[in-house]
């Protein structure tokens, strides 16, 4: 125990002896007795204590006191509401309201995560990391086995325009399972033409017939559906080619 810590003690009892049973007042006690300074500080507290209460003792007790604090009865006044704090608030609520209505305005994705923006930007970047394909093949029936021991049922085009299949990967989206089959063209040393397909109900706000052509920087995709599901064609390069024209899907 420090000197503070023995001064935090001390400084909440009023009688030691009633309180020598704490073996933390019994230590502060005994610091008190081997330190100087703290002994001196612990005379000025007793000493203030002392001639504090002997004050209070002169003061008459109103009468009716100890009825009042026995029956709990609590004075109390009610401060009058102030009237530029409240327009200061209502005014500051209206601005934070037009700040988040602006926000959402110029930002309409941010109002829903499960977008096909939002998916189409997570698949690119989920491409532009990724490393290796669970299933390496250029078979469509032996990707559509693999597909089907995952419990997944999916299309498998063997050639996409000049691109052969290469193999595929599933993938996890917001708790949606993505089946992504890649086609790799000659010369290239990577797959250029990547198939996302997931189940429609991934996607808010998706109207059925719908197309969407949307370049993102150096890659180019297109999205639309075929029954419950959509599926998201994406390429990179400087191919003039509409990616759903590619893909011999409904």
């Amino acid at each position: 125990m420090n000197i503070d810590e023995a001064k935090f003690i001390l400084s909440a009892i009023r009688n030691e002896e009633e309180n020598l049973s704490d073996p933390q007042v019994f230590e502060a006690l005994k610091m008190v007795k081997n330190n100087e300074s703290l002994k001196q500080w612990w005379t000025e507290v007793r000493e203030f204590d002392t001639a504090v209460s002997s004050q209070l003792k002169k003061v008459p007790v109103p009468p009716g006191l100890k009825n009042a604090i026995l029956t709990g009865v609590k004075v109390s006044t009610k401060p009058k509401p102030n009237r530029w704090f409240m327009i200061a608030s209502v005014a500051a609520a209206a601005c934070l309201m037009i700040g988040i209505v602006a926000w959402q305005i110029m930002n309409p994705f941010s109002q829903n995560s499960d977008s096909i923006a939002t998916f189409r930007n997570d698949m690119i970047q989920q491409l532009k990391e990724l490393k290796t394909l669970d299933h390496k093949s250029d078979d469509p029936n032996s990707v559509s086995l693999f597909f089907k021991s995952q419990g997944l049922e999916i299309t498998i085009p063997g050639e996409v325009d000049d691109g052969k299949l290469a193999g595929c990967k599933i993938m996890e989206w917001k708790g949606h399972r993505v089946s992504l089959l890649c086609y790799r063209r000659d010369g290239e040393s990577k797959a250029d033409i990547h198939m996302f397909t997931v189940d429609a109900s991934a996607i808010q706000h998706w109207n059925d017939g719908e197309v969407k052509r949307t370049p993102e920087g150096d890659w180019k995709s297109t999205t639309w559906n075929s029954g419950d599901k959509i599926h998201l064609v994406v390429m990179k390069g400087n191919s003039k080619k509409n990616p759903r024209n590619l893909i011999p899907l409904g």
